[in-house]
């Protein structure tokens, strides 16, 4: 049981390898489908993932003894986040494309939102300690992730329309602080993985600015409250989008390859 543990991370690890090595997408939809296409098994026999003999004592004694045993896999997590983030950069995600709009302004007004670019989504990383869990009574192994991204920017054109005025210039902003639980279980009854919660426990602070001549206060603050309310719930899309899809495109492919592995003759995936 234990180093069957141990065979699901590097199963995560080296898909997640692979997918760097081999993905391309060309839209925020293609993430997941464009990672399990491109996913490829080779040379598994020679991945090394080292586990320390605390966790492996751990692991034996909550099976053993029908407890359950939580261990901090951080060493772990960071690698795997490492492959993520180049993940994100190999399928041209960071920086990725903002859509282009048109914004309707009080009292009346238009501004027009072109070239519009987001950063740093690479930058993904944890805020608190990555565990993981087994429950001997319900032979479940849980693995939380807490996940952040600490500044993500912005930047567009843009040309507002309003009265008289006819102005034109750049948007330049971030989000900040935007964190994400993720729990990753595998059922040892069933054998299989499930991405059991995606919780986006803080969806950030969004601040923006306008440069540009001939601004005037009551417009920006206009500008400034429309851009915020059009572009924080499509910033959020686009980080569910791209951390979610590749999450649960490698649970069906550990699922498939569960299968490969207990029954041989129902493999019909080319992971082996």
């Amino acid at each position: 049981m234990m180093k069957f543990c141990v065979i699901l991370f590097v199963l995560i690890n080296s898909l997640l390898a692979s997918s760097v090595e081999n993905s391309a997408s060309s839209s925020i939809e293609d993430v997941a489908s464009s990672s399990i296409e491109n996913l490829t098994f080779e040379n598994l026999e020679d991945v090394e993932f080292a586990v320390s003999k605390e966790l492996e004592e751990k692991l034996l004694a909550a099976v053993q003894g029908g407890g359950s045993v939580t261990s901090v896999i951080d060493e772990y997590a960071d690698e795997i986040l490492k492959n993520v983030a180049e993940l994100i950069i190999s399928n041209g995600f960071d920086p990725v494309e903002l859509p282009n709009a048109t914004l309707n302004l009080i009292p009346t007004g238009h501004i027009f939102m072109t070239e519009g670019w987001l950063q740093d989504l690479s930058t993904i990383s944890r805020f608190e300690n990555v565990t993981s869990t087994y429950k001997s009574s319900e032979r479940l192994l849980i693995v939380a992730l807490p996940l952040k991204f600490d500044a993500l920017l912005f930047t567009y054109k843009y040309h507002t329309e309003v009265l008289l005025l006819n102005l034109r210039g750049d948007v330049n902003g971030k989000l900040e602080k935007v964190k994400m639980r993720i729990t990753l279980q595998f059922d040892f009854n069933t054998y299989k993985a499930e991405l059991s919660q995606f919780d986006m426990s803080d969806t950030g602070k969004l601040s923006v600015e306008f440069s540009g001549l001939g601004l005037i206060d009551w417009v920006t603050n206009s500008m400034t409250s429309v851009v915020s309310l059009f572009l924080h719930p499509i910033i959020i899309a686009i980080i569910n989008s791209i951390v979610k899809a590749p999450l649960k495109a490698i649970v069906e492919a550990v699922n498939e390859i569960i299968v490969c592995i207990l029954t041989p003759a129902e493999c019909n995936n080319s992971y082996f």
